[in-house]
């Protein structure tokens, strides 16, 4: 059977870029419109991260047939693979070795790392070509197994990749996907990386350095938000409307909540830990959402 191939390029799709600039950060962000699907067998896309020309990772699906070592029932396999395409490449999960005590084998396993989450060397990288994001078996006799990180519907999660461009620059990054019920469809969304050797980078970050990154659209013109240390700076144009700002963890718990009555302000979070906390600015039906760093 031969293979489809899709190839995403800067060049081939309808593509954003976003170099942005906060405290020396800058990170590239793809948006891929539309979204590129991987739903046929043996069909393969690739993602050059850094437009140079070298394929970075690859995702694959597999429908197959046949027997395991460890059954004589005959069995149907359903697998969506993720791989590194170059020595040096790793995508971020766990690994599994099956039945050590026979000598066995090692299977890989993807992370699903949810939005904020910290990509950098702390986490566990593997650069085996064959990946498992999620996996079917069933044999004839009614029996089998499923699997993977990403097993059996995830939606909007990031893979956190690492990989080496043409100067030895190690860069982190993340390409969020989704998997659909019965390991039929992987759907490739975005991606991004952080452009400075040896950055970790946030899951869902489009401006890098891990300091503070846009979450949602904002409506609220005007202001301006940002932190050094303990300290949350806001600064308001005008302050005609009532403004309400909510300062939050990352879990939702609310640490501030007030009214600003002064156009420049400044709110000392001492007591909290260091971590990323959202500001959320509100006046009427219009906001101002960042993600900012306390250390």
């Amino acid at each position: 059977m031969n293979s489809e191939y899709k190839l995403i390029q800067y060049s081939a799709m309808a593509i954003s870029f976003l170099f942005l600039k906060e405290a020396d950060a800058e990170a590239v962000y793809t948006n891929i419109d539309p979204d590129t699907i991987l739903n046929d067998n043996l069909e393969v896309i690739r993602i050059d991260m850094d437009n140079n020309g070298s394929y970075d990772f690859a995702f694959l699906k597999f429908t197959g047939t046949g027997y395991t070592y460890w059954s004589e029932e005959y069995s149907y396999f359903y697998y969506l693979h993720a791989s590194p395409q170059i020595s040096g490449n790793a995508i971020a999960g766990l690994k599994s070795v099956i039945d050590p005590s026979y000598g066995g084998f090692t299977l890989y396993y993807p992370y699903a790392l949810l939005e904020g989450d910290l990509i950098d060397e702390e986490l566990d990288f593997q650069n085996d070509f064959y990946q498992v994001l999620a996996f079917s078996h069933h044999s004839e006799d009614g029996g089998g197994d499923n699997g993977g990180l990403w097993f059996p519907e995830i939606t909007s999660h990031f893979l956190g990749v690492r990989f080496i461009d043409g100067d030895n620059c190690i860069h982190y990054g993340w390409i969020r996907c989704d998997v659909k019920p019965g390991v039929d469809t992987l759907i490739i969304k975005d991606y991004a990386f952080e452009s400075k050797c040896d950055v970790g980078i946030l899951a869902g970050d489009t401006l890098g350095d891990t300091k503070t990154f846009a979450i949602v659209e904002n409506t609220l013109s005007g202001v301006t938000v940002y932190s050094f240390n303990s300290d949350v700076f806001v600064n308001i144009e005008s302050l005609r409307d009532n403004y309400q700002i909510v300062i939050t963890d990352l879990n939702g718990k609310i640490i501030y909540n007030n009214i600003l009555i002064e156009t420049t302000n400044k709110i000392i979070l001492d007591d909290y830990s260091i971590g990323y906390y959202f500001v959320k600015i509100v006046t009427g039906n219009k906001q101002f959402t960042k993600k900012i760093f306390i250390n």
